[in-house]
C-alpha cells in the first residue's frame, strides 16, 4: 500500500526546501574558498609586489584575522546546523515541532555564524584593497 500523491503544496514544499540546502551549500563553499584563497593570494602579494617594509600593515593583519574568522565561522556552522538538524528530529518525533523553533538555538547560531563568515570576508577584502592602496600608491 502506497502513500496519497504529494498534493501540489508539498510538491513546491519540497522544492523549495531543496534549493535552500543546494543554495546554502554553494554559500558555504564559495566563503570557504574565497577566504581561503584570499590569505594565499595577500601573502604572495606582499611578497612579490610589496618592495620593502609595507605600510599600513595593521589593515593586512587585521584582514588576515577577518578571513580566519570567517572561516571558523563557515566550519563551525556546519557542526551547528547538524545539531540544529538533530534538535528537529527530536522535536518532530516528539511532536513539539510546531510549538518549538525548528532546531532550537542550533539553528540561530547556524544563522548568525552564516551572516557572520559573510561580512567577516567582505570586511577583510576591504581592508585588504585598503592596504594594498596604501601601498601601491608610494
Amino acid at each position: 500500500m502506497t502513500g496519497s500523491p504529494e498534493t501540489p503544496k508539498q510538491q513546491l514544499r519540497k522544492l523549495l526546501s531543496e534549493l535552500e540546502r543546494e543554495s546554502q551549500t554553494s554559500y558555504d563553499k564559495a566563503v570557504l574558498t574565497l577566504s581561503g584563497g584570499a590569505l594565499g593570494i595577500t601573502i604572495s602579494f606582499v611578497k612579490n609586489v610589496i618592495k620593502g617594509k609595507p605600510l599600513a600593515s595593521e589593515f593586512l593583519f587585521t584582514s588576515w584575522v577577518c578571513w580566519g574568522i570567517s572561516l571558523a565561522c563557515v566550519l563551525y556552522s556546519f557542526y551547528s546546523s547538524a545539531l540544529a538538524l538533530r534538535k528537529a528530529v527530536v522535536q518532530l518525533d516528539a511532536n513539539t515541532i510546531r510549538a518549538q523553533k525548528p532546531g532550537g538555538l542550533f539553528d540561530k547560531a547556524t544563522e548568525v555564524l552564516n551572516f557572520g563568515s559573510g561580512g567577516l570576508f567582505l570586511a577583510g577584502t576591504f581592508l585588504f584593497v585598503l592596504f594594498a592602496f596604501k601601498n601601491l600608491e608610494r
